[in-house]
């Protein structure tokens, strides 16, 4: 993946939400999930268009599944996460499964062609996996990458990770 400045900027300010949410989680002792969701899969489709639609409409599908009070935040040109507040592991697995059901009838649309599309998600849980935003985050980025690994649309916890090597 090519660094730009759109990364970073996307990255900075997710990694400023994750820090208002450990805050509050912190002053009001609560526990918090974050999914990061990477597309991959969809075969060599995805190589040859412009995933920038297909990351919108990613966005959107998981704002419709998600609850009110969850955030969702870019974190590159082909992640997302989101960050659901009071949500304990087994919480984000519910979520991020509904996500996964939904995306697996999805169909995206690229310069009029319907095609679909696979996403490796991650999931961290405060104070479960890490007592910081980028120790979260960096977690939650090993999960997903393990996921990629496994099987398309795979769901994997940080608590997983122990466990491949």
């Amino acid at each position: 993946m090519n660094v730009s400045v759109e990364n970073d900027l996307n990255y900075a300010n997710f990694l400023d939400r994750l820090n208002l949410e450990l805050e509050r989680s912190k002053r009001y002792n609560r526990s918090f999930s974050i999914c990061l969701f990477s597309l991959g899969g969809g075969g060599d489709e995805l190589m040859s268009v412009d995933v920038k639609p297909i990351v919108k409409d990613l966005s959107q599908l998981i704002c419709d599944v998600a609850r009110i009070p969850d955030i969702v935040v870019s974190c590159s040109s082909e992640e997302l996460a989101l960050i659901m507040p009071e949500t304990p592991l087994p919480g984000a697995f519910t979520a991020a499964d509904r996500i996964r059901q939904k995306l697996s009838t999805h169909a995206f649309t690229v310069d009029g062609n319907e095609m679909k599309a696979t996403v490796s998600m991650g999931i961290a849980a405060f104070p479960d996996h890490a007592g910081d935003a980028e120790s979260l985050a960096r977690v939650a980025r090993q999960a997903m990458e393990l996921g990629r690994k496994r099987e398309p649309n795979s769901i994997v916890s940080a608590s997983e990770l122990g466990e491949e090597e």
